[in-house]
């Protein structure tokens, strides 16, 4: 009986005990109230930014389990919550660990952001994870160790940065973990060797920066591993290569380096993609890995593999085979075999063994896979003809064959490759002309043929790839005219035809290239003028003409180019002016203008202060004014002072040389009219009319024919006044009349007024004009064109005395240039006291026609003798 009572009290402590543990465990799910859920995810949704009203839907009022992206058990817990790809925005809410039951926790594709940081204790249910495509950040939680059941874990494309946490090495479960395109940092957790169910392991694109560990050898169940774009050094251990369930390996972009076991294409009998391209992988490549039957992608480039290229044709899944950038070596014979074993492979897409050390001739490619789109044979020592049976290959996108030693020229059946992106054949020996094959490139995106011996003309046929944006045919013999159909192709962003032999003009059409940002025509032998339509290129960055025959004149739509950053018009035969609109170009880095014939004041912008980036020598008739270009450019100062000056004299001569001329012909007439005077009067009026003479006309027949001089009946006007304002007056006609026209004459050329200008009004009249005669007004008189440049002149003579003040030369220079100046003043106001006396009210107040002539004779000569002393002045 005593031992039955011990046997109930222990049986009662015990109940106690799981009554204790059943209540603790019920506080750490929460209250079995489904409510709890439900407050949890309005909670969760009440923090977010919801674009597309995707939980419209979630109200209070309604039951959580009929919410969309709601997965609940029977007891209406929630067990999964599936929001991927909505847009969301917002941090994940701690309110989200009270939903205890959870499975799935999917919020992929979405804006998250801020910590993962859950009470992962209360979520021991979890079984998924994706949160792949968002913006959370911070450490990966180590606490997620303690969801033991968690079997999937996707935070790819995040901003995690931090170490992996070891802890994670306990989910036994675990079959994915994904963590690429984030920001880890440190080595790799050898601990992960423990994850015995895991199926796919992915850390690409991330800074990790150890060794692989050996322990991840133990991941028998592994198939898919990715580890490319770290910093990984080291060897591969060769334990990975020992893991038949192997399908997926990339190690791409890394440091890992060492030899390839030689068996690997037995051990790996399931392998289907092997990336191990930019290592430092070296040896050669195992003659096994052709066992590797079910390989379909082949990646091994930029390595430094040796050896003869290997034979692959066992893998006949192949589709993708790319060993360019190693060191592999190819006889012609060698070349045969590789070619026949790769017609095995029937499904071959991309074949790329380019950068290597393959040498002899390459042979036909016509029974290759008819599936191929990528042919590259480039940058390796290939020499004969090119490979014919290319036209085979009807779904090809890109043909390779540049930068070996092919000869020969283009076979014309390529031109059914129509659906060629990109054709690329350049520095090669290959010859002959361009054969019209480019009707049916009409996919086209560049064409690169520089580096060859073409010859002929450039195709027309151009024309027809309207997706062309680069076109390279540089370095060649090409002659002709550059054809207009090339400005057809409105998508062309480079033009580059240098150093070939060809002809004509630039045409015209070429400004209907709104994209080209690349014109590249120099070293040929192209004439006429750079065309202004240029401007229409607004895209335009580079522009080298250099070493041709262009001729003319720089357009000033050039100024237009605002991104110009090179413009190289060098060794041509460009004339005239550099255009002030180049001071637009705020971009240019290179200007070079040397070697032409431009002439004038180089423009004073900033491009044209900073001599590293402007070149214009071999232009003997460039000059500048402003001293800071003068002297970065090594230019020569212009002499504008010079230049203002003989520009006065030569107005003040040409007046004075005029007004001359008008003064001996008055007095040819004068002498004519004397003489015919002294006949008159020694014969009769009978022997007038019988010589047929007009008779002598008085004034009284003048004024009655003219009706008193009425306007209707002038046949003229001066402009300063008519010739009966001095005869009308009744004195007969007389030398003294004639001198007064002259002086009338004279006052117009200088002046430049007429008497009814507004200034004889109010009582002024021509006896007032004698205060002109006076040095110090003669500006208030003479005709303002006159001063203008005198006022020019003392500008720049002041300029040039305050340049340098303490020269001595440049002060007597100053001195003699203003005492020319009073004296250019001085001879003015003589040629207008001459206008004024001929000119008097009285007539013996005139000077006669001789006396006239005298004074501007000697006035002459002092403009003369100026002339001739601002001729020696430096």
């Amino acid at each position: 009986m005593h031992k039955l009572m011990e046997y109930l009290q222990f049986l009662l402590l015990l109940f106690s005990l799981f009554q204790t543990q059943l209540h603790s465990g019920l506080c750490q799910t929460g209250d079995l109230d489904s409510s709890t859920d439900q407050k949890a995810l309005l909670s969760f949704k009440h923090q977010l930014n919801d674009p597309r009203n995707a939980l419209s839907g979630w109200k209070q009022n309604s039951s959580h389990c009929n919410w969309f992206g709601i997965s609940c058990s029977n007891r209406s817990r929630v067990e999964s919550l599936q929001l991927s790809g909505l847009g969301l925005a917002g941090t994940l809410n701690p309110s989200l660990s009270n939903l205890t039951f959870l499975h799935t926790l999917n919020l992929s594709h979405n804006l998250f952001h801020g910590q993962f940081q859950l009470e992962f204790n209360k979520l021991s249910l979890l079984q998924h994870i994706d949160l792949r495509n968002n913006s959370i950040n911070g450490t990966v939680p180590s606490l997620l160790s303690n969801c033991h059941k968690l079997e999937t874990l996707r935070l790819t494309r995040n901003r995690f940065s931090g170490n992996l946490p070891p802890e994670l090495g306990n989910l036994q479960k675990l079959t994915t973990l994904e963590i690429s395109i984030n920001n880890l940092t440190g080595s790799l957790p050898s601990s992960f060797g423990n994850l015995s169910s895991l199926t796919n392991l992915r850390f690409a694109r991330n800074k990790l920066s150890s060794e692989i560990p050996s322990e991840f050898g133990q991941l028998r169940n592994l198939q898919q591993i990715q580890l490319s774009d770290n910093n990984l050094t080291g060897q591969i251990p060769s334990s990975i290569f020992n893991i038949t369930s192997l399908v997926y390996i990339s190690f791409t972009l890394n440091n890992l380096s060492g030899n390839l076991p030689t068996d690997m294409g037995q051990a790996l009998p399931n392998l289907r993609e092997f990336y191990l391209a930019t290592n430092r992988f070296n040896g050669i490549i195992p003659v096994s890995l052709s066992n590797a039957s079910n390989i379909e992608v082949l990646d091994l480039s930029r390595n430094d593999f040796h050896g003869p290229i290997p034979l692959l044709g066992n893998m006949k899944k192949l589709w993708w085979l790319d060993l360019g950038g190693n060191s592999l070596s190819s006889t012609t014979p060698r070349n045969v075999e590789l070619v026949n074993s790769l017609s095995s492979c029937m499904q071959l897409e991309i074949l790329r063994i380019n950068s290597n050390r393959l040498s002899g001739e390459f042979p036909s490619v016509a029974n290759l896979s008819r599936n191929m789109q990528h042919f590259c044979i480039a940058d390796n020592s290939l020499t004969g003809p090119l490979p014919q049976g290319m036209d085979k290959f009807q779904n090809l996108i890109s043909l390779s064959i540049e930068q070996n030693s092919f000869t020969g020229q283009i076979p014309m059946s390529i031109a059914t490759l129509k659906n060629l992106q990109s054709f690329a054949v350049y520095q090669n020996m290959l010859s002959g002309q361009i054969p019209e094959i480019f009707a049916n490139f009409t996919q086209v995106t560049q064409i690169l043929m520089g580096n060859n011996q073409f010859s002929g003309r450039i195709p027309t046929t151009l024309g027809g790839c309207q997706q062309l944006p680069t076109l390279d045919l540089s370095w060649n013999r090409l002659n002709g005219s550059i054809p207009k159909e090339i400005s057809m192709l409105s998508t062309l962003n480079y033009l580059i035809l240098v150093k070939n032999e060809l002809r004509g003009p630039l045409p015209d059409e070429v400004g209907n290239l709104k994209q080209l940002q690349v014109i590249d025509v120099s070293d040929n032998n192209l004439s006429g003028s750079l065309p202004s339509s240029i401007s229409g290129c607004s895209s335009l960055l580079y522009l080298n003409m250099s070493e041709n025959n262009i001729s003319g004149q720089i357009p000033d739509s050039l100024g237009k180019l605002m991104p110009l950053e090179v413009l190289d018009l060098s060794s041509n035969n460009i004339s005239g002016l550099i255009p002030q609109d180049l001071e637009n170009l705020q971009g240019l880095q290179l200007l070079n203008l040397s070697f032409n014939n431009l002439e004038g004041e180089v423009p004073t912008g900033s491009s044209f202060l900073n001599a590293s980036i402007v070149s214009i020598q071999g232009n003997d008739g460039l000059c500048s004014s402003n001293q800071e270009v003068a002297r970065n450019l090594k230019l020569p100062q212009c002499k504008t002072r010079r230049r203002k000056r003989n520009h006065l004299l030569i107005i003040l001569v040409s007046a004075a040389a005029s007004a001359l001329f008008v003064c001996l012909i008055i007095c040819f007439v004068w002498a004519l009219r004397s003489r015919k005077k002294k006949k008159i009067s020694q014969g009769s009026k009978s022997s007038l009319s019988l010589k047929g003479l007009p008779p002598m006309i008085s004034y009284s027949d003048i004024r009655y024919a003219t009706s008193n001089f009425a306007d209707e009946n002038l046949i003229g006007k001066g402009g300063f006044g008519s010739v009966y304002k001095e005869y009308g007056l009744g004195t007969k006609a007389s030398t003294s009349g004639d001198v007064y026209s002259f002086g009338i004459l004279l006052l117009e050329m200088f002046i430049a007024k007429k008497p009814t200008d507004e200034v004889f009004q109010e009582g002024l009249s021509l006896n007032k004009f004698a205060l002109a005669a006076d040095p110090n007004r003669i500006n208030e008189t003479d005709d303002p064109r006159l001063f203008k440049n005198i006022n020019l002149l003392e500008s720049s003579l002041n300029t040039s005395s305050n340049v340098d003040s303490g020269s001595i030369s440049s002060s007597i220079n100053s001195d003699i240039d203003h005492r020319a100046t009073a004296k250019y003043e001085e001879c003015l106001a003589a040629v207008i006291r001459v206008g004024l006396s001929c000119a008097a009210q009285s007539p013996k107040d005139r000077l006669s026609m001789r006396e006239a002539l005298m004074k501007l004779f000697e006035t002459k000569k002092i403009l003369l003798n100026i002339y001739m002393q601002d001729s020696h002045t430096p």
